[in-house]
């Protein structure tokens, strides 16, 4: 739609990231908990910047880490493999964009919510994605909803998006991140 790439928008990804820690003091936030998330697209964008090495934009000072500090990511498109879901984007760098094929131990902490009937992220693949995880020691859950499809959290198709946002917030509170109310 805006005529950029991928490529590009895993660079903005980091640029604002990094971005957030530097600022960090101005805008009274804690620079070593910051979170990367989105849906579809947009959680492929928060996991390349969370597992992916490289892709940095031109003039990136790399002594502040572009990584986030945790994932909430839902319905993500974690791989680009030929077959894989939007290959064809990227046919020419899939290797370098496909954040399933760069999981492991630097990865951050993350929580995967996806729906059981999505068609276009199979849950086999997510769940193969959170095992790597896991065997790297990264914590990694992955919640299911049963018969959710492709976007199944978003407010407007009353699916279970108190849940996931429930979800989120109990992940982040397990992280230290959030005060648990009294």
């Amino acid at each position: 739609r805006h005529g950029t790439t991928p490529r590009e928008s895993v660079e903005d990804a980091k640029s604002a990231i990094r971005w957030l820690r530097k600022y960090a003091h101005y805008l009274n936030i804690d620079p070593d908990r910051i979170a990367a998330g989105g849906g579809s697209a947009g959680a492929h964008i928060a996991a390349a910047a969370g597992s992916i090495p490289g892709i940095e934009a031109e003039g990136e000072n790399p002594a502040i880490s572009s990584r986030p500090d945790a994932l909430v990511i839902f319905n993500p498109v974690l791989d680009q493999s030929p077959g894989g879901f939007g290959h064809e984007e990227v046919a020419d760098y899939w290797r370098d964009i496909s954040p399933r094929h760069h999981l492991g131990p630097h990865s951050p902490a993350t929580l995967i919510l996806s729906g059981t009937e999505d068609h276009l992220v199979p849950v086999s693949m997510l769940q193969a994605c959170a095992q790597t995880l896991r065997e790297s020691g990264v914590r990694c859950e992955l919640d299911l909803y049963e018969g959710g499809t492709h976007g199944f959290f978003n407010p407007d198709r009353n699916g279970p998006y108190p849940e996931t946002l429930m979800s989120m917030i109990r992940f982040l509170e397990e992280h230290g991140w959030f005060p648990h109310p009294a």
